[in-house]
């Protein structure tokens, strides 16, 4: 990606703004600067050292390097030093927790003068390089007078990250992509929460541990399954292998799409394969007056090895998408029932789920 303001062009476009506005960009750059610095060291265990002519080489661990400020000098100027001699613009102040001691670096130096690893310096160097990128967006979003209406998100002042954004839109100063995508997040959360608190009213200490220990995506799926009091055990099978799934069941909890979707697929590939792997070895081409009847047996003999391929890779569905898996699987079930089935309908909701999974087989219903 690549910067979409010059240097010049940020510098002109930050003069327009509010002594106010500047003030709160700026801080927000360098919190967000300093929250990567943070991240990128904190999920490396390389060690490093620090090179100073006048001191000792020092062992040190990254997490004890933390980037105090990052002080800007303006356009065109390099009022600063780098302990290298080098004048600056930007310093980077940066304190090393086991030695007590403050360094100062300029934004190209810490491989240099740390020993950082490379892939340390890439991805420091690249997260601050998309922090400048986002700038860019904000500031030509105000120039366009693009901003965000927060009106919806008011309630979200208890959450420090929402409260910041909404301050910030308050100023007038658009939000970011990504900002509008923690906002969103923020009040996806805070639904999710709300509606906990409803679900979790008369549960128990132990339905409530289980409910938490699952990915947040199923969380939201079973808490709004409680508040519907959609539980699904109406097609679950007499026999049920699935540890998790008797015990959802004894706990009285609803039951998960993929846990509906392994006993669905269970119980209608176990009892058609073997008729159709039969009638296969009998006749592997269908006549022209089977092509056109579309019987059960028919539809099997044409779809089965298509409908394995999506079983092998339904780990991978998304939760939309699993809805429409689990209703294809019940159409099946009630078409060989004996009931009314819609082939067309069939192709069109396969096809979704090919082109969702790229199987690289979707054509075989274009």
């Amino acid at each position: 990606m690549k910067k979409v303001l010059s240097e010049k062009e940020t510098h002109s476009l930050m003069k327009t703004l509010t002594e106010e506005q500047r003030h709160f960009i700026s801080n927000y750059i360098v919190q967000c600067k300093k929250l990567k610095w943070l991240d990128v060291l904190s999920r490396s265990k390389t060690d490093f050292t620090y090179k100073n002519a006048n001191t000792p080489t020092v062992n040190i661990e990254t997490n004890e390097w933390t980037l105090k400020t990052i002080i800007d000098g303006g356009y065109r100027k390099r009022p600063f030093k780098c302990d290298c001699g080098a004048s600056l613009r930007h310093q980077y102040i940066v304190y090393n927790n086991k030695e007590e001691k403050e360094y100062k670096f300029g934004s190209t130096c810490f491989e240099e003068h740390t020993n950082l690893d490379a892939q340390i310096v890439k991805d420091i160097k690249r997260g601050f390089y998309l922090i400048d990128i986002e700038l860019d967006e904000i500031l030509i979003k105000y120039k366009k007078r693009e901003l965000f209406n927060v009106s919806s998100f008011l309630h979200l002042k208890d959450d420090p990250v929402a409260a910041d954004l909404i301050k910030q839109a308050k100023l007038n100063i658009p939000l970011s992509t990504k900002q509008i995508d923690e906002l969103r997040k923020a009040e996806f959360h805070y639904k999710h929460n709300k509606n906990k608190q409803e679900a979790y009213k008369g549960l128990n200490e132990l339905q409530i541990t289980l409910i938490e220990k699952l990915p947040l995506k199923e969380q939201v799926e079973l808490v709004k399954d409680l508040i519907r009091k959609e539980f699904h055990y109406e097609d679950l099978p007499d026999t049920v292998d699935s540890a998790e799934i008797q015990l959802f069941v004894k706990l009285g909890l609803p039951l998960l799409n993929r846990h509906r979707i392994r006993f669905n697929t269970i119980e209608f590939f176990s009892q058609t394969e073997q008729v159709t792997s039969e009638a296969a070895t009998e006749n592997k081409q269908l006549s022209f007056k089977e092509a056109n009847e579309i019987t059960y047996d028919v539809f099997m003999k044409r779809h089965l090895h298509i409908l394995k391929k999506v079983r092998e890779n339904q780990d991978r569905i998304s939760l939309d998408n699993e809805k429409i898996w689990l209703n294809i699987q019940n159409n099946i079930k009630e078409f060989r029932d004996g009931k009314e089935f819609n082939h067309s309908a069939f192709k069109g909701d396969i096809n979704h789920i090919l082109k969702h999974l790229d199987l690289g087989l979707e054509n075989m219903y274009g």
